[in-house]
């Protein structure tokens, strides 16, 4: 689940009878069906795009309001879509990427996209052309990242428990060993990092970049697949079992939900 980070200037650009995705909405990947959602804070489906083959487990928003997805199906790969022309730009495979996960924009505009089965990132200009693969030291299983205001790259690794923090050029900047295996994460307006843990739970880990354990909420909820933080500092998270996304406030208290095309079957 990606949270919109546009321009002013794109945020007064309307498509016929859509609008687009501004800051603190949502642009979900779905998995079934396979298709790109526009959402609304109110739950309200602004637009949907449907994608070829399987999604991959990412959606960004660049900053002039274009649409970025990763597909695991019919082969491994990277599509652009604008969400005015009601038109994809890309839609390329991704070979140097085995099974694509997470994926993020710079503010370059070049995309960053995990690669599920490797420790491996892969970095691609705009139209989806490889410019190079950065090999994480340590990492072996990289699926989630996130990108924070200064560009620079997050990324949690399920098997080794640790998180990578990453300048723009994929230069290793640290690691920050953690206790529990982690999927999502987002680094929030303060600095501190949100996570979702990788085993099926509804607990959200809060950490400080520098590494220190800041506590852990307990939702009380099946099983949250991602995370995102709101301008207003909510949180808000996926749940895969139920289909829904729900709001949290910094405490774990439940302040809205609603449910997301797919159902169960739903990915962010």
């Amino acid at each position: 689940m990606k949270l919109a980070r546009l321009a002013v200037g794109a945020c007064s650009l309307t498509a016929v009878g859509t609008a687009q995705v501004l800051p603190g909405e949502f642009l979900v990947n779905t998995r079934s069906p396979s298709a790109l959602d526009h959402y609304r804070v109110d739950g309200t489906l602004v637009q949907s795009h449907p994608l070829p083959g399987q999604p991959g487990s990412g959606a960004a928003v660049t900053d002039d309001g274009l649409w970025v997805a990763t597909r695991h199906a019919p082969a491994s790969g990277l599509i652009v879509y604008d969400p005015v022309a009601d038109a994809e730009l890309v839609d390329v495979d991704t070979p140097s990427i085995a099974f694509p996960g997470d994926v993020e924009v710079l503010s370059d505009g070049t995309i960053v996209v995990a690669d599920f089965f490797s420790g491996d990132l892969g970095h691609f200009d705009a139209a989806g052309n490889l410019l190079a693969t950065w090999s994480v030291p340590g990492a072996s299983w990289i699926a989630w990242l996130t990108v924070d205001a200064a560009d620079e790259v997050w990324c949690t690794d399920f098997c080794s428990r640790a998180i990578y923090h990453l300048d723009a050029a994929g230069n290793l900047l640290g690691t920050i060993p953690i206790a529990v295996a982690m999927k999502d994460l987002v680094r929030a307006a303060d600095g501190t990092l949100w996570m979702v843990t990788a085993s099926c739970s509804g607990k959200l880990f809060h950490y400080c970049a520098s590494g220190q354990p800041l506590g852990v909420v307990d939702t009380g909820l099946a099983c949250l697949f991602s995370i995102a933080v709101a301008p207003d500092g909510t949180l808000w998270a996926s749940d895969g079992p139920d289909g829904h996304l729900h709001q949290f406030d910094e405490t774990g208290n439940l302040l809205g939900s609603f449910p997301v095309a797919g159902g169960a079957g739903a990915y962010t």
